[in-house]
């Protein structure tokens, strides 16, 4: 979250950072700072995507994913460097990884190497 707070801090001083976010929980109740995520979302949707995906207990109405992190939503809600008509470079892009280790052993790491991610551009903390 310090990471997102910095680049909308400095958007203001023309800073052209985008994020993009999978936020993955077991439930809604596990979704850390939630108003300010979406609300960062809602307020400058060009430079900041936001996507939830709960594992466990999904409510019913909930219009973002459900399951575990999926290469086809890591296709549809981050950058994916094997499309065609990726506008991004590698050297430009840098993935920010946070979660349990099976969780980015298993499911993240590999989502992302499927889109053309890299060790080099990749950091688990």
């Amino acid at each position: 979250m310090q990471v997102m707070r910095a680049v909308v801090k400095h958007r203001a001083d023309g800073d052209e950072t985008k994020v993009f976010l999978i936020d993955a929980n077991k439930d809604e109740d596990d979704i850390l700072m939630r108003e300010e995520l979406d609300a960062a979302s809602a307020k400058d949707p060009e430079h900041t995507h936001v996507w939830h995906t709960l594992s466990q207990s999904v409510p019913e109405g909930w219009k973002y994913d459900a399951g575990y992190v999926t290469e086809a939503m890591c296709r549809k809600h981050l950058i994916d460097f094997t499309a065609p008509d990726c506008p991004y470079k590698k050297d430009e892009v840098l993935a920010l990884i946070c979660g349990p280790p099976p969780m980015e052993k298993l499911a993240v790491k590999p989502n992302l190497e499927k889109l053309g991610f890299t060790a080099e551009n990749m950091f688990t903390f």
